[in-house]
């Protein structure tokens, strides 16, 4: 049992379960046992954002005296020395771990300018990670991948993992010319303290996630959140994820989504999603008899629409309104439906029919959110019998047809267009459709599969005009 728990916590810490393709509808998950009613409260830091009340956030927990020190990499490791001088231990740093916050993140990590594809599209390129020393890790790469893109008011940031040695990881956020704007490190992961992804607000922010041991086979999850210039402040507003909450000694908070009025995040091993509206403690959305997961929770203003996984009838998506009501908004019990994204004003997903047909579907997004309003745009080519990892924005759904194509399908008319990967590389997954540009993560080829070399972003304008 000790081995088995020791496997779990350095497999979050590594970051293999918040990449769980299974966990977004890929394939049917064995059921789990149902996560059990939270008790006690959630605790976190004094404060609040900048669009909450003037009573400020949840109080509570003061997270423990942080630990001092670090001892960051080592030239055996492949890693990229702690600098005391441009690292420290910031004061919500949970106990028994040390994470360090960059103070001056063009100095704390390696540079990784954009360059030239090579491959003859003018409007493609990549991150140049030559300079990220990390070599021997569980997927022989330099990148944990994409985590999140977006673009408000003209600007436009990306948050991504550098690997900086075998149990060296660190989450960044970069502005568009790859200037790193905020940096956080967990110089040793083996012993279970983990960096996770940063996610942008829906209307504003930033939040970032760190796991770490409570007790011997115990974890938790600290999500800190706010406006940047907050978080790197000296007490910006955090939320502890523990077993007061989720009643689980183990579990992995996956990804974070967020608008000023609610917080959604959801839970693997349990496969529950819980929402958190900035005061009291966050609250399991509750599971009817014959759905066994509930996954991938998109938030639209104080309203959260998620994923079910369930009997024939149950699968497809539900949405958790702001009173604490729930309401089915798509399901067929023909097809398996999944995969759902939206780009603001649309949603989209794709269905997997029983004799192996893979479809993709739009919707309209609405406000407050309605019930679908499925219009079918293609039959997915190059995916029989499989759903597709995918990308949309912009009006643009984006897959992998294979390691040398993607192929970005126009929702409005199902026209198509076909991307090459930079020279010597091959495609891993389409992330984003940010400002008329597909964002993906490559692999070296030949290389270890989903090993990331480096992130991509290529200009749909420049690969010709649309097929249909």
């Amino acid at each position: 049992m000790a081995a088995a728990v020791i496997r779990l916590i350095r497999a979050a810490a590594l970051g293999l379960l918040a990449s769980c393709t299974a966990c977004d509808g890929e394939s049917p998950p064995a059921k789990p046992a149902d996560a059990a009613a939270g008790g006690g409260s959630a605790t976190g830091g004094t404060g609040g954002w900048q669009w909450d009340s003037a009573a400020g956030g949840t109080t509570g927990g003061t997270g423990g005296t942080p630990p001092t020190g670090g001892t960051g990499g080592s030239a055996t490791d492949g890693g990229w020395p702690v600098d005391p001088t441009v690292w420290k231990t910031p004061a919500w740093n949970p106990p028994g771990c040390n994470f360090l916050q960059a103070t001056d993140p063009e100095k704390a990590i390696p540079a990784t300018p954009w360059v030239g594809c090579g491959n003859g599209v003018t409007g493609c390129q990549m991150l140049d990670t030559t300079l990220v020393p990390g070599r021997a890790t569980v997927a022989h790469s330099k990148l944990g991948g994409l985590n999140h893109v977006e673009r408000k008011a003209g600007v436009t940031r990306f948050s991504t993992a550098l690997m900086l040695g075998t149990y060296d990881h660190v989450a960044a956020v970069f502005a568009l010319d790859a200037t790193p704007l905020a940096v956080w490190r967990a110089a040793d992961t083996l012993v279970g303290c983990s960096v996770g992804d940063s996610t942008f607000g829906e209307d504003g922010g930033v939040s970032s996630r760190f796991g770490y041991p409570v007790v011997p086979g115990e974890r938790a999850h600290r999500i800190i959140y706010g406006d940047l210039p907050v978080l790197l402040g000296a007490a910006p507003t955090y939320l502890d994820m523990d077993k007061s909450v989720t009643g689980l000694e183990l579990f992995t908070v996956n990804h974070v989504r967020f608008s000023s009025s609610v917080l959604a995040l959801w839970t693997a091993f349990n496969m529950q999603v819980y929402v958190w509206p900035y005061s009291g403690k966050p609250v399991q959305v509750p599971k009817p008899a014959d759905v066994s997961e509930q996954h991938s929770p998109i938030v639209v203003g104080s309203e959260v629409v998620f994923t079910r996984y369930g009997s024939p009838t149950s699968t497809g998506f539900a949405v958790r309104r702001a009173n604490g009501d729930m309401d089915v908004l798509h399901t067929k019990p023909t097809a398996w439906a999944a995969k759902l994204r939206t780009d603001g004003s649309h949603y989209v997903w794709q269905e997997l029919s029983d004799t192996g047909v893979l479809e993709l579907w739009t919707s309209p997004l609405t406000k407050p959110v309605t019930a679908f309003q499925p219009k079918l745009v293609r039959v997915v080519e190059s995916a029989s019998g499989k759903f597709v990892d995918t990308a949309f924005g912009e009006g643009w759904w984006v897959y992998r047809k294979d390691i040398d194509t993607l192929r970005a399908v126009r929702i409005s008319d199902g026209h198509w267009v076909d991307m090459p990967p930079p020279k010597d590389k091959g495609w891993i997954e389409p992330f984003a459709v940010i400002d008329g540009e597909v964002w993906a993560n490559v692999q070296h080829v030949p290389g270890t599969a989903n090993g990331v070399s480096s992130i991509v972003r290529v200009s749909i304008a420049s690969l010709g005009a649309p097929q249909p």
